[in-house]
């Protein structure tokens, strides 16, 4: 379901989220969300589920898991944590909060 905004309101919001936020780091932050696999990627990157799991739990390649993890480890909404030879994504929550509270 699409949100409905007063003409002004949306027009404020990111105005005021440019403002705060260069557009180029915004863009890159908005390609790396774009993505619905990557944004449920985002959701299992609970720091205890490894990038296989993660593979496994939406049947797609490890690859491809990969592939996603690092793209959103390179907006800073994830980091990988290494214990042994498993790479456990760790969602980093205060910057999803951040990114949250400006966009919602």
């Amino acid at each position: 379901m699409s949100r409905a905004y007063a003409p002004g309101l949306l027009r404020e919001a990111v105005d005021t989220y440019l403002s705060m936020m260069d557009a180029d780091v915004v863009a890159t932050l908005g390609a790396a969300l774009s993505d619905a696999t990557r944004l449920r990627v985002l959701e299992l990157a609970d720091g205890r589920t490894c990038i296989g799991e993660i593979a496994q739990q939406l049947t797609i390649s490890t690859a491809t898991a990969s592939y996603h993890v690092g793209r959103l480890a390179d907006v800073g909404l994830v980091e990988l944590v290494h214990r042994g030879r498993r790479t456990l994504p760790q969602r980093i929550d205060d910057g999803w909060r951040l990114l949250a509270r400006e966009l919602g």
